[in-house]
């Protein structure tokens, strides 16, 4: 068995083989003290490759606390002792190299250094991390003289997904085609997710009433802003318009629009969307306000899925 890719307290040490190489590099506004902060590390560093435990744990001060990324801690000498024996007593030390990225002074004689870290298999420069993570180390002057007193380990923060599809996927139930022809409203709308599953886009015409038919396209996705979904609308007729979508249950939707017609005339309605089955939604608009009056509600309205084209008879 290869000694210690995974030991508590051994991967937050990873950078400290590149502390004196990245010494041109200022991490402070007290060249002085970072100077000696820097050869304490590297102290440790020397000390852990060269596998002698008692020499290493002289380091740290007596009450000095490893911390790993699963929360395990060790406090004190002594454990960091009976640590790092049980450590050398394997076959071989992983290599560590790694980059701070700060350095802090918090008091006159505290020292908070961070940055990443990578465990290596074999010589660093000549292998790929087996494994990567960013450290926090506090170092302390006691006596004139700088100890470990902290240092702990952590993850890379997850990465952030590159679609919120998964913000998005409770209305993965639109995408399709939509038709209804009740007696005073005709429409038809179109759904498909856009590039990457960011948006929902429909396409859409109406006819209300009778009146001339009107069409246009929305937009739904995630706004990160405000941390909830959002559509912003255009339409045919030079109006536009943005709503707030809430989920009130699984088939049960809220819609708050407002929006501005071409002539500057403010708008704003609640539309609510229930979900009856995957081929068929209810729809209704209430408090609908067109420049300061009321105009009627839009009473229930059935929106069902188009049917696919049959297939082409086979010869």
């Amino acid at each position: 068995m290869k000694r210690t890719l995974f030991l508590l307290g051994v991967a937050v040490l990873a950078w400290i083989s590149l502390v004196v190489h990245a010494a041109d590099k200022p991490l402070s506004d007290r060249p002085d003290d970072e100077k000696t902060v820097r050869a304490l590390l590297a102290d440790f560093s020397a000390r852990y490759n060269a596998a002698k435990p008692e020499d290493l744990v002289a380091l740290f001060t007596d009450d000095a606390t490893l911390v790993n990324g699963d929360g395990d801690v060790l406090r004190g000498r002594a454990e960091l002792l009976d640590h790092y024996k049980s450590a050398f007593d394997q076959e071989q030390i992983a290599q560590l190299r790694g980059t701070p990225q700060s350095m802090r002074f918090l008091t006159a004689d505290v020292a908070q250094i961070d940055g990443d870290f990578g465990l290596h298999a074999g010589k660093p420069s000549e292998s790929e991390p087996v494994q990567t993570g960013r450290f926090s180390v506090l170092a302390v002057r006691k006596s004139g003289h700088w100890k470990l007193a902290e240092v702990r380990d952590y993850p890379h923060p997850a990465p952030e997904p590159e679609s919120n599809y998964h913000r998005l996927s409770a209305l993965e139930w639109m995408v399709g085609d939509w038709v209804d022809e009740s007696e005073n409203i005709k429409s038809a709308s179109s759904i498909r997710w856009a590039e990457n599953e960011n948006f929902l886009v429909r396409t859409y015409t109406v006819q209300i009433g009778g009146a001339a038919s009107m069409s246009g396209t929305q937009w739904i996705g995630w706004d990160p802003q405000s941390s909830q979904i959002k559509s912003w609308v255009f339409d045919s007729q030079g109006g536009q318009g943005s709503a707030i979508w809430t989920q009130k249950s699984p088939n049960h939707w809220t819609i708050k629009n407002t929006g501005t017609l071409r002539d500057g005339r403010a708008t704003s309605s609640t539309q609510v969307i229930t979900v009856v089955n995957k081929d068929a939604v209810r729809l209704s608009a209430t408090d609908r306000v067109t420049d300061g009056e009321t105009a009627p509600d839009i009473d229930e309205v059935i929106m069902v899925r188009k049917p696919p084209p049959p297939s082409a008879a086979k010869p």
